[in-house]
C-alpha cells in the first residue's frame, strides 16, 4: 500500500511540474508579444510627435527623426519606467503646446530647443502622474541640460499652456487609438 501512494504522489509532482513548464511558456510568450505591442505603440507615438514638431517647426525633418524619439522613449523607459499613460499624456502636452504656439502666431519652438521641450514633457507629465518624481536636477544632469534652463523651460511651457497640464479630461482611450490606429500609410513600423 505504500508503494501506491509513493507512484501516486510520484505522478501528482509530474503532472503539477508539467502545469508549471507549460504556465511558464505561455507568461514567457505573453511578456514577448507586451513588449512588441509597446515597441510598436513607441513607434508608432513617435511617428505622431514628429508630425507635430515637423508641422510646429520648420525644417525639423531634418533633426527630428522616428527612430530618435522611439529611442527617446525606450531610454525614458529603462531609466524611470515611464508608462503607457505617461507617453500618451506626453503626446497631449505637446499637442496642446503646438496647438496654442499656432494660434498665437509665436515661435516658442525651434530646432535647437525641441529636445528639451522633451524632457520638459516628461517632467511636466511626471509630476502630474506619479506621487514621487525625481527632481529637475536629475534630468538635467541625465541630458546634459543647465538646470537653470531646465527650470527656466518648465515655467515658460507652463504659463504658454496656461498652466493646464491636462490632469482633468484626458481622453486615454481616445489618444491611444489616434495613435495606434490613424497613422500615415507610408510610414513602415518595425516590429
Amino acid at each position: 500500500m505504500a508503494g501506491y501512494y509513493q507512484n501516486a504522489t510520484k505522478t501528482k509532482n509530474i503532472e503539477i511540474e508539467k502545469a508549471d513548464i507549460t504556465s511558464d511558456n505561455t507568461f514567457e510568450s505573453e511578456v514577448i508579444e507586451a513588449k512588441l505591442y509597446e515597441n510598436q505603440f513607441q513607434q508608432l507615438l513617435a511617428q505622431k510627435m514628429v508630425k507635430i514638431l515637423n508641422k510646429a517647426v520648420l525644417g525639423t525633418d531634418k533633426t527630428v527623426s522616428i527612430s530618435k524619439i522611439t529611442q527617446f522613449f525606450k531610454y525614458m523607459k529603462r531609466c524611470i519606467h515611464i508608462t503607457l499613460q505617461e507617453s500618451i499624456h506626453m503626446y497631449a502636452l505637446l499637442q496642446r503646446f503646438a496647438s496654442i504656439q499656432a494660434e498665437r502666431g509665436v515661435q516658442y519652438l525651434n530646432k535647437s530647443n525641441i529636445g528639451t521641450m522633451l524632457v520638459i514633457l516628461v517632467i511636466i507629465t511626471l509630476k502630474g502622474l506619479r506621487d514621487e518624481v525625481f527632481n529637475n536636477s536629475y534630468f538635467a544632469e541625465e541630458f546634459g541640460i543647465p538646470l537653470t534652463v531646465l527650470n527656466q523651460s518648465e515655467i515658460a511651457f507652463l504659463r504658454i499652456i496656461n498652466y493646464s497640464t491636462l490632469d482633468q479630461g484626458i481622453e486615454y482611450i481616445q489618444l491611444f487609438n489616434e495613435i495606434m490606429y490613424d497613422q500615415d500609410p507610408e510610414i513602415i513600423v518595425v516590429v
